[in-house]
């Protein structure tokens, strides 16, 4: 017999996965400040003389993923690569590249690097290809299921921090157009990534767009980096497509077993009614089999009186309903309660994060509540308990490119007037960004050549919670 503690392990573990996709802030005393050392530098000659992603002119009619798709085979060709028979203690070049995204950038073993990066050549020629084209258009098999994405899903990040590396390398070696030309061809990869309608899609959007902000703030702290607030005004952000990745999950039950969508409520006859259970959760991953028929017997005891009740409720015919197959009862119970709560999740998509979040926040609670409320879990429900998790991190990924642009800004003014502002609202050459998450300007703080970017945000309890932001030292400022 299934129970309520497997019902709490499932409903459990999906809030984890959410909260793992999160990007959750830290108690502001764990989460210290980074700290910059930059330059001051005027706005460019011509103004969109550095760009971030190709220029109009650039971008080649065509699809993009194609040729993604042959990057991603030549990187799975190669062995050191995917690691497989490599001598022992040789960690493969998947490793190594993780470890050089994360060391210091000066303590990078520059021809050890460079040696690893000509090797991939063929790779990049890929990918550079296909940054410069216009759209991607991935056609994703959403009649297989998400699960069907996730390779090319892992492999987009692979190329990323690929790419991601070779900037780094160019900065460190002081070749500034090579590593802007590099992070054009990642935040390119970015946008397209953001194009596939699924919120898995826009996860790895952001987190490729977060990965290429890392890199451009040491390109910012590099001693001769031009100004570069232009070329970040101008890059198109991934966030724009949350909502039609929010609403292509929502129809994903229906892809996947497009029946469901026109189930009636006139009784079926029971050997349709078992096929089309069958068919729904063949397709649909479950935490208990419900394909397995003892399962879905002791689903069905269970349920079957709620959903006997809630077609009554509906006003079926209660002939009709006496004569439906139990897995009928049950599919119509638990999508009139998945079409509920995902028109309440979805609506939410429509405002601002900062309006958002907190009642977002508490619809998914209800959510979960009622899904505990029953004996068994609606299975179609742990789609839209991420929601919440993909607008947060969304907001944080805009987040962390308005702190570049306004830092930016602040280097503008310093090339302009040989001194830090005592407040933001001195800087007038350009327009400094409020921070997206708030609404609200970030909080300056001046001390002598050094200021400090912070900014609070919204949680979903009542309040707020203090980001620690960033502190930059300006080089050769009047204190």
């Amino acid at each position: 017999m299934l129970t309520r503690m497997t019902t709490s392990r499932w409903a459990a573990a999906m809030i984890v996965a959410a909260g793992m996709l999160s990007l959750a802030p830290v108690a502001a005393g764990d989460d210290p400040p980074r700290e910059l050392t930059v330059s001051p530098a005027a706005e460019p000659t011509p103004v969109l003389r550095y760009r971030l992603m190709p220029a109009p002119a650039e971008r080649r009619a065509g699809k993009a993923a194609p040729i993604y798709f042959r990057a991603m085979v030549l990187l799975g060709q190669r062995v050191s690569w995917r690691g497989d028979g490599l001598p022992a203690g040789d960690v493969g070049d998947r490793e190594r590249v993780r470890h050089w995204l994360d060391a210091d950038l000066h303590d990078l073993p520059i021809d050890e690097v460079r040696q690893l990066l000509n090797n991939y050549s063929e790779v990049f020629a890929e990918i550079d290809h296909a940054a410069r084209h216009e759209r991607a258009d991935w056609q994703p098999r959403l009649s297989e299921g998400i699960h069907a994405l996730l390779p090319e899903l892992g492999q987009m990040r692979a190329l990323a921090r690929l790419t991601a590396l070779r900037a780094r390398v160019a900065i460190q070696q002081g070749a500034l157009d090579e590593a802007i030309a590099a992070l054009r061809t990642g935040y390119a990869m970015s946008e397209h990534m953001g194009e596939l309608p699924v919120l898995l899609g826009s996860h790895v959007a952001w987190s490729i767009a977060l990965m290429m902000a890392s890199v451009t703030e040491e390109l910012i702290a590099a001693e001769h980096a031009p100004n570069l607030y232009w070329a970040l005004a101008s890059r198109r952000d991934a966030t724009a497509n949350l909502r039609a990745a929010i609403a292509t999950d929502r129809r994903v039950i229906y892809m996947m077993a497009p029946e469901l969508e026109r189930l009636p409520t006139t009784p079926l006859p029971r050997a349709e009614a078992d096929r089309l259970w069958a068919m729904t959760f063949e397709a649909w991953a479950t935490d208990v089999d419900l394909t397995n028929p003892l399962a879905a017997t002791s689903v069905g005891l269970l349920m079957y009186p709620r959903a006997r009740e809630r077609l009554l409720e509906r006003g079926v015919d209660p002939d009709h309903v006496e004569a439906m197959p139990v897995k009928q009862a049950l599919l119509h119970y638990w999508l009139e309660e998945f079409e509920h709560w995902a028109d309440e999740m979805v609506k939410w998509s429509y405002l601002p994060y900062t309006e958002a979040i907190e009642p977002l926040g508490r619809s998914e609670d209800e959510m979960v509540d009622a899904a505990l409320r029953g004996a068994v879990a609606n299975p179609f429900l742990h789609s839209f308990i991420s929601v919440s998790a993909a607008f947060g991190t969304g907001a944080r990924t805009q987040h962390r490119f308005a702190l570049l642009r306004a830092i930016e800004a602040i280097r503008m003014h310093v090339a302009e007037t040989g001194t830090l502002p005592d407040a933001l609202a001195e800087v007038t050459v350009v327009p400094v960004p409020t921070d997206p998450i708030t609404g609200e300007p970030f909080a300056y703080e001046r001390d002598g050549d050094t200021f400090t970017l912070k900014s609070a945000e919204p949680t979903r309890a009542h309040g707020t919670h203090e980001r620690a932001g960033v502190r930059v030292r300006v080089r050769a400022v009047r204190p």
